[in-house]
């Protein structure tokens, strides 16, 4: 991109380095082409730097409050890291009323893991219907879903209380019995309306 100059190309690349970095890239160039990217890129930390990037996202969240790209970012290191899942939660919920533009299948995958870690069932049911609703055809979400549903250790109850699809309960108990080979199976089955 021409506009943008070695110095800042060479201090959004100091990224990699941490955290930090990433946050002083970030307060240096507000309106960089690259900001969003180097705030996505702070997820990369969650694991082996996870105090420093929380506290960082912090930092970001309180200088930022509006900023949708950072709010995105935080919500999707909460669920993976299970981490402030409180406040995460609170920002998800505000995001998905708001009904903004970026929320898209990963947002309502971040958000469903949430809400399934808080017990928020009745939650859970709408934002997954809507989100059915919107795009029926969407095969892949819904065995994502299923996967979601799996890594709860009360996954048959949920997605029963849930009324979830038959496709992502066939999915879900067959990921469970025999991994991916019999998921796809069950997708090929309902697809023909044979299950």
């Amino acid at each position: 991109d021409a506009d943008i100059s070695a110095y800042e190309y060479s201090k959004y690349a100091s990224g990699v380095a941490g955290p930090e970095k990433i946050l002083e890239f970030v307060n240096e160039f507000p309106k960089s082409t690259l900001r969003e990217s180097a705030i996505s890129y702070l997820r990369q930390f969650v694991r082996k730097k996870k105090d420093e990037t929380f506290a960082v996202y912090e930092k970001l969240l309180n200088k930022y409050p509006d900023d949708i790209t950072i709010q995105l970012s935080y919500i999707e290191s909460s669920s993976k890291a299970k981490e402030n899942l409180d406040k995460s939660l609170k920002l998800a919920d505000h995001l998905y009323q708001s009904k903004s533009d970026k929320i898209d299948e990963q947002f309502i995958r971040n958000y469903a893991e949430l809400l399934i870690e808080k017990g928020e069932n009745a939650k859970l049911k709408k934002v997954y219907n809507d989100y059915i609703k919107e795009h029926p055809d969407n095969t892949d979400f819904q065995m994502q879903i299923g996967y979601i549903y799996q890594g709860n250790k009360n996954f048959l109850d949920l997605a029963l209380q849930n009324n979830v699809s038959k496709f992502i309960f066939v999915s879900v108990l067959n990921a469970e019995k025999m991994g991916q080979l019999k998921g796809i199976v069950a997708k090929l089955l309902f697809e023909e309306d044979l299950i």
